[in-house]
């Protein structure tokens, strides 16, 4: 049960175990209010959080010349530079990948790509390769 624990309470963040708050107080100098119901408990605290946590604007933000600089797009792989894939690195990239996780947005999982032969892993270097060769990506990666 131990190795399992975190997984449990996870699970419990979830569905119908979710946590839900069953009331919201808002406090003001001159008055405070109480709301039960869970349509305006969820409305009131979603007001809240948007109020308190959003992103600011990019007008708020100050970005010295010092940070402007750090974040500046660089440039794509010198050609002169770059040094393709070889296939001992893909093999031992992806023995390494983690074991028993789900898939991403592809729909790939790791251990997919471990039971995958040698022809397979022939086109995936490649294809690996010319994305970092042209420094371009298939849209679907993004």
């Amino acid at each position: 049960m131990n190795g399992h624990l975190g997984r449990m309470v996870h699970s419990l963040r979830r569905g119908a175990m979710a946590p839900r708050l069953a009331r919201v107080v808002i406090q003001t100098p001159s008055s405070t209010e109480i709301y039960a119901d869970p349509e305006r408990v969820e409305a009131e605290a979603s007001r809240h959080f948007q109020a308190h946590f959003t992103h600011p604007s990019k007008e708020a933000i100050e970005v010295t010349e010092e940070w402007a600089e750090e974040y500046r797009a660089r440039p794509g792989p010198d050609a002169v530079n770059f040094h393709p894939i070889t296939t001992d690195e893909l093999d031992e990239w992806i023995d390494r990948t983690p074991k028993k996780k789900a898939p991403g947005p592809s729909g790939v999982s790791f251990e997919l790509l471990r039971m995958t032969g040698d022809k397979f892993r022939v086109h995936l270097l490649a294809m690996f390769n010319k994305a970092l060769e042209t420094a371009e990506i298939p849209a679907s990666w993004t």
